[in-house]
This record gives C-alpha cells, sequence and structure tokens, in this order.
C-alpha cells in the first residue's frame, strides 16, 4: 500500500461545552474539538484533542470519526473518484493543491494537519475549490499572531454524488445559524465528515453539527479570543455520510 493519510473529522459523541477544532463536529451539544495528529504511518497514527490556547485546555473524552486513504488518485467498486495528498503550508499562506483524478466537477475536500512541529493550536481552511485543484491554509486564532511552522495537511478529494461506497457526498450553505444537510438520519455507526469549502470569512472558524429528527444540522463557529462577535459570512460546507469499514482502490 501506499502512504496512508489520515483525516480526522465529527464526533459523534461530546459532552464538553468549549468550542474548539474546526471540522470536528459533535452530537448535540456546544463543542468543536481541535485534533492534532502526528507519526501518520501505513498502520496507524496518534491523535490528541486541543482547545484554542483562550480556553482552559480541559477536555472530556470524544468518539471521533476518522478516514485513511492511500495517496494517489484511485476509483472505489462502484465507480466513485477519489484522491488524496498531502501538503505543507506555514503562517496564514494558502497553499496550491493540484488534483489529477479527472475530476468533472469540483470535488468535496476534506482536510487535516499530519504534523505537530508548532505546539500552537491550528486549522485548516479550505478555498478556491475546483476540479482541478484547491487551496489550503492554516489559521491560528484571531488573538495569535499567525506565525505558524510548517505543517503537514493531509487531504483527500471526492466527487460529490450519492453512491453505492458512501450514503452521500454533498454540499449545503451555512453560516452561524443552523443549516440543514440534504441527507436522511444517518445509522447509529455510521461516520460523518464535513468541511468549509470557501473561505468567505476569514475569522478562524470551525463547523458545529447536531443531529435532529431526520436530518443533520451544521453551523459555523468562530472562535472568540480576540472579540465576541461571531456572526460569519456563509460559506459552503462539504460533507459525507457513510458506513464504517474499510474499501478497495483501484487506480
Amino acid at each position: 500500500r501506499l502512504d496512508h493519510r489520515a483525516v480526522v473529522k465529527p464526533m459523534r459523541a461530546g459532552r464538553n461545552r468549549h468550542p474548539a477544532h474546526r471540522f470536528d463536529l459533535v452530537l448535540a451539544v456546544e463543542i468543536v474539538p481541535l485534533f492534532n495528529l502526528r507519526n501518520v504511518t501505513d498502520t496507524g497514527f496518534q491523535m490528541q484533542i486541543e482547545e484554542w490556547d483562550y480556553l482552559n485546555g480541559m477536555h472530556q473524552v470524544e468518539t471521533v470519526s476518522w478516514m485513511a486513504v492511500s495517496a494517489g488518485a484511485h476509483r472505489l467498486y462502484d465507480g466513485t473518484v477519489i484522491e488524496a495528498g498531502v501538503a505543507s503550508a506555514q503562517n496564514s499562506s494558502a497553499t496550491s493543491v493540484s488534483l489529477s483524478a479527472g475530476f468533472d466537477d469540483a470535488p468535496v475536500v476534506f482536510a487535516q494537519t499530519q504534523t505537530n512541529a508548532d505546539s500552537t493550536p491550528v486549522t485548516t481552511r479550505i478555498s478556491d475549490v475546483d476540479a482541478g485543484g484547491f487551496d489550503v491554509q492554516l489559521q491560528e486564532e484571531q488573538a495569535n499572531d499567525g506565525l505558524h511552522a510548517s505543517e503537514g495537511i493531509g487531504w483527500i478529494a471526492i466527487e460529490e454524488q450519492v453512491s453505492v461506497a458512501f450514503d452521500h457526498v454533498g454540499s449545503v450553505d451555512a453560516d452561524h445559524g443552523w443549516s440543514k444537510l440534504r441527507s436522511g438520519d444517518p445509522a447509529a455507526d455510521d461516520v460523518f465528515f464535513a468541511d468549509m469549502q470557501t473561505l468567505n470569512g476569514a475569522d478562524t472558524a470551525a463547523l458545529r453539527h447536531q443531529e435532529r429528527g431526520n436530518g443533520i444540522l451544521v453551523h459555523v463557529q468562530e472562535e472568540a479570543s480576540a472579540d465576541a462577535e461571531t456572526a460569519h459570512a456563509v460559506e459552503t460546507v462539504g460533507y459525507l455520510v457513510g458506513s464504517t469499514g474499510s474499501f478497495d482502490l483501484y487506480a
């Protein structure tokens, strides 16, 4: 197998009320933890929950969805196109990533730091996604100086569709208010991933989610290290709902 790149995403449960990391979302509770990955190999990775510097750093146990994909362009058994790789970014400068899988339209992209070169909590933001590539950058909390050592960023791009391999890969517009995803209620053992695909609001922000009735709600949550204002512009949010397990990748 090729290098595995792990992407950590939304949690399936949560109790802590401190806003933390960006993509990782929670079930009907006021929390968005930040995840720190390191030592990503073909056989596993290490993961740690972090909070933003302005919070107290104490966090309860969470259940986390994660995905690991071999680097390169692939097709799943049902024909779904998927591509994965690793990029690097430093400070708050955007890094451009080119896609070679031949997507017909803009895919849904998920990203996660894979290294811990700098101990300052950081998240990633994705922007300018199209069939040929995307930009990704690091974001520290607003109260910090934005100077951050170079980190490795694992990314996975998947074409947007209803597929056999995944229950649904789609997108929805969301801001600081709740928005409903275009999908039904996931099963108890399903995984859920979400990531902003745009950078319409430059303030450091994360996603939160909760499950209600027959759907999933998401909204963009800004951290409040610099000020208490948390209104955020509308962003395109990409998401994936699927079953747990492993899938064969074909060239």
